[in-house]
């Protein structure tokens, strides 16, 4: 399957098919702006981006679940920021619990069962892959908070 995806003030060509999925290098005229930005710029930004689509496929064969619906969860929970972080607060202003990486894993409710499950809580991949789990066990509910942006995308 073929996505095009907004991503940082640029189109790029994405490919999630079952062989291989990457994300080209040319850059692809934006259709809300008239704004090209080089690949060059954005080297790192590709790598990153193309190792977490490579997990995405690789994780979504292995738990049978659509790498396009997490693709675009993760566009809505984590902002496709490498290292995205929310904190919530309590009512005195305390931070009482983390957000954390790409499907907003949080840390009150998960970090000791990803434990159990030999899975590190500060390891972007093994958080990656616990979002996989935790949707084999309660579907997308964990990210119904955030179902109004990415629901009709994957429908």
């Amino acid at each position: 399957m073929s996505l095009l995806n907004f991503l940082t003030g640029t189109m790029f060509a994405l490919s999630l098919s079952s062989s291989n999925i990457a994300a080209t290098t040319t850059p692809i005229v934006s259709l809300d702006k008239d704004i090209i930005v080089s690949s060059e710029n954005n080297e790192n930004y590709i790598e990153n981006h193309n190792k977490l689509l490579k997990e995405i496929k690789r994780l979504s064969d292995k738990y049978k679940i659509s790498s396009s619906t997490v693709y675009e969860i993760i566009k809505c929970e984590g902002r496709l920021e490498e290292e995205a972080v929310n904190k919530n607060y309590n009512k005195k202003g305390d931070v009482w619990s983390i957000d954390k990486w790409d499907l907003q894993i949080n840390d009150f409710f998960h970090k000791d069962e990803m434990k159990k499950l030999g899975l590190d809580y500060n390891n972007r991949w093994d958080a990656l892959e616990y979002g996989f789990i935790l949707m084999t066990k309660e579907g997308l509910k964990p990210w119904k908070a955030s179902s109004s942006c990415w629901l009709d995308k994957i429908n």
